[in-house]
């Protein structure tokens, strides 16, 4: 019978542990109550835009009183509520967090974890999705624009301008003219240039100066302060004086700017082409006014030419 003791105790140690792995191997084969989660990775309380808040997301196998709270990275206190002791039926569970605690303070820059309870199943489940609160904008560190005079006409010639900018972080760089965003680049990065064309939705931009400005967007949606680039000039081909006043068969000078390697003008008459640069022509002996057109591009300007005695 002293024999048999041992050998007895071995074998209920054995099933002991046979019955122990079943067990965990069982639980380990036993579905989670919650799947497909869907939550948001960033996001900036403080931005007005579509980033302020963050989507929690998932499926609920059964119907259950459901519990969500947020609770910093690691801990298990909770700084905010999302919903409390709610019913839902099973399937998905759609939710937002604000990140404004029921202080109405903003939830500090950091890291949280979205806790569901699951009243039924007398469960707390912390979803593998990390939640990260960023309410700090980027700064410019430099930005630069060149050229500051465009002929967006096709040709070629004067129709890119360039902005090159550095970041203190990886943001979008955006690029407004007249207040309004003409150019938001697809990539954030720490450094990068933006090619703005002279076409504001799709519409060339009308002649004159437009304000240039740039403001930089992380990807939690924080805007950086604006900043003034300068002023842009939409020309074609422009005169440095819109009225000539010359004597009677007298030669008059007049600059002409233009991006095309030849200007077309037209005088009293005659007509011929130079390239852009100060335009020399004779005036006419007969005293009155006359128009001096000048094309480039598709493109034309004017100016008044009085031919009068002087003196």
């Amino acid at each position: 019978m002293a024999r048999l003791l041992p050998t007895v105790l071995v074998l209920a140690l054995l099933a002991a542990t046979a019955s122990a792995f079943a067990l965990t191997e069982g639980l380990k084969l036993e579905k989670s109550p919650i799947t497909r989660t869907q939550v948001g990775k960033l996001f900036s309380p403080v931005c007005v835009c579509a980033k302020d808040h963050v989507r929690i997301r998932f499926f609920l196998r059964k119907a259950d009183r459901v519990t969500v709270t947020i609770r910093p990275a690691g801990s298990h206190d909770t700084v905010d509520t999302v919903v409390s002791d709610k019913r839902f039926k099973r399937g998905w569970v759609d939710l937002q967090w604000d990140g404004i605690e029921p202080s109405g303070i903003v939830a500090p820059d950091g890291v949280y974890d979205p806790a569901v309870h699951l009243a039924a199943e007398h469960r707390t489940i912390v979803l593998p999705n990390p939640i990260t609160v960023d309410t700090v904008p980027p700064k410019v560190v430099g930005a630069s624009v060149h050229p500051l005079v465009l002929s967006p006409d096709g040709d070629g010639r004067g129709d890119v301008l360039t902005v090159h900018y550095r970041l203190s972080e990886a943001a979008h760089g955006i690029l407004y003219v007249d207040g309004t965003p003409a150019v938001y680049t697809k990539f954030a990065r720490t450094d990068d240039r933006i090619r703005f064309y002279g076409r504001l939705h799709g519409k060339v931009l009308p002649t004159g100066a437009h304000a240039l400005t740039f403001r930089a967007e992380d990807q939690a949606g924080n805007l950086s302060k604006p900043g003034r680039l300068g002023t842009l000039t939409i020309r074609y081909v422009t005169l440095a004086r819109k009225l000539v006043s010359v004597g009677p068969g007298e030669r008059f000078y007049i600059r002409v700017s233009a991006d095309t390697k030849l200007v077309h003008w037209r005088f009293a008459g005659r007509t011929g082409q130079a390239k852009p640069g100060t335009l020399v022509l004779r005036a006419p002996a007969q005293q009155r006014t006359y128009r001096l057109y000048v094309t480039a591009g598709g493109h034309a300007t004017s100016a008044r030419v009085k031919v009068e005695r002087i003196g």
